[in-house]
């Protein structure tokens, strides 16, 4: 029974591999396939969320075979990149025909209330939001909710553009903007006093380490992650950072793709 879980459990990994990469693949040749995106994306999250999958991962899965990590890097590139092409069919959507709405970013958004929930953020607040994306759902929540400043960056300039007419259709009267330029080069950087950091970046830890020169002493990191069976939808938060940020709070969703880190110096 055990080898029989494992084997089906990797089986389905592969085939979201699959088609994940066929998605990204028709996407870049200019095939837009959005029903198949929001599909597989909807699925994928049910199958992370499945606890029957999360246990066999938990209890079975070697970790150290190379094949594990193949498939656990392949996974984490391909559903990270269909779910950047997702937010640009949606924003194309919405933009073209004032339309939304995938279970996927249901999924997103009632995790993003309690996130807010867990920050101090009032009209005076400055949040920054690295990997805003091209539908970008927390700026314009928290925005509304709070009436804060908040700025979004994407190195995607595609991504950006589709933002910015997100923006202008649903975030009339807000504090708000998306722009392409880094982190590193940002003025408002120092400024914020909240930065959250998107859970499909890769480069983590990198960035943490960046952003502790470059922010101010009292500044609040929401770092949003999956470590364990979550990882395969997301890039995980690794131990790396003792002696520089503190994790002064986990907020863990049993019904979320995501987990949240808070941190602070």
């Amino acid at each position: 029974m055990v080898n029989e879980n494992v084997n089906s459990l990797l089986g389905k990994l592969d085939d979201f591999i699959d088609r994940f990469t066929k998605i990204n693949s028709d996407h870049y040749r200019g095939l837009h396939s959005a029903n198949a995106a929001e599909m597989a994306l909807e699925e994928y999250t049910e199958f992370i969320l499945d606890v029957n999958h999360r246990q066999t991962w938990d209890e079975f899965i070697d970790l150290e075979m190379s094949e594990i990590k193949d498939r656990i890097a392949n996974i984490r590139r391909e559903s990270a990149h269909c779910v950047w092409t997702m937010e640009k069919y949606r924003a194309m959507t919405l933009i073209s025909e004032n339309d939304m709405h995938a279970d996927y970013f249901k999924n997103i958004e009632s995790c993003i209330e309690e996130e807010l929930g867990k920050f101090v953020v009032d009209k005076d607040s400055r949040i920054l939001l690295i990997g805003v994306g091209a539908f970008p759902m927390t700026p314009l929540l928290i925005a509304k909710k709070t009436g804060a400043k908040v700025v979004g960056i994407d190195i995607d300039e595609e991504a950006v553009e589709y933002a910015k007419k997100v923006i202008n259709i649903l975030g009339k009267g807000l504090d708000t903007e998306v722009n392409s330029q880094g982190y590193a080069e940002l003025t408002f950087t120092k400024e914020a006093t909240h930065i959250i950091i998107a859970s499909t970046i890769p480069e983590k830890v990198d960035i943490l380490q960046d952003l502790y020169t470059l922010t101010n002493e009292d500044v609040v990191v929401s770092m949003r992650y999956g470590n364990g069976f979550k990882s395969l939808f997301n890039y995980p938060l690794t131990d790396t950072l003792k002696g520089t940020w503190n994790k002064v709070e986990n907020i863990y969703f049993d019904n979320n793709v995501f987990d949240v880190a808070m941190l602070k110096k």
